[in-house]
């Protein structure tokens, strides 16, 4: 080694040690009482950005994590000082779409249906998915999710958002 004078910036013994974390899920909703709240929506509707030189979407699929994902449950009514809770499980349904505007009829007829423990993954083939060549293709591709009742409750978590499920595969081709 060199007597440089040089001092080397950091901390050498950054690894971090083995360590035993306890993971708490909670209820979310009114706050200490932890009760789950009706989600008041029915529905949710969100785009995902996809590459601009794709010319043919081939396969695409989702992940429903275990942790915040979704779950729909029917209101089961009061629970102690709770005045909603989880009452039977609810299928509910999953369509893409090239502009997001389809109806929860239609997506309940072209998509496909979900319920179960999670996590699992949703695969959607080409046929399902929106293609560039469409006339009204913007470059995304809408998720559209729909249970079709506001008073319903996501025993998974908080209500859904767009990062609820994710993209594990995408696959496509795409211009030379």
């Amino acid at each position: 080694m060199s007597n440089s004078g040089f001092c080397p910036v950091g901390r050498p013994d950054a690894m971090l040690e083995d360590a035993t974390f306890l993971f708490f899920v909670y209820c979310g909703g009114m706050g200490g009482g932890g009760c789950v709240l009706p989600m008041g929506i029915t529905g949710l509707t969100y785009p995902v950005k996809i590459p601009k030189f794709i010319t043919r979407n081939t396969k695409l699929i989702f992940e429903n994590p275990e942790f915040g994902g979704i779950r729909i449950y029917s209101n089961g009514g009061p629970a102690g000082i709770c005045p909603d809770s989880l009452g039977a499980e609810v299928p509910f349904y999953m369509a893409l779409s090239v502009d997001g505007l389809l109806t929860g009829a239609q997506i309940m007829a072209q998509g496909v249906q979900l319920s179960g423990t999670l996590p699992y993954s949703i695969e959607f083939t080409e046929l399902k998915i929106p293609q560039p060549l469409h006339p009204d293709w913007d470059g995304n591709i809408y998720v559209q999710l729909y249970w079709g009742n506001a008073g319903y409750i996501n025993g998974a978590g908080a209500v859904p958002t767009d990062g609820t499920l994710k993209i594990i595969k995408h696959d496509y081709e795409i211009v030379q």
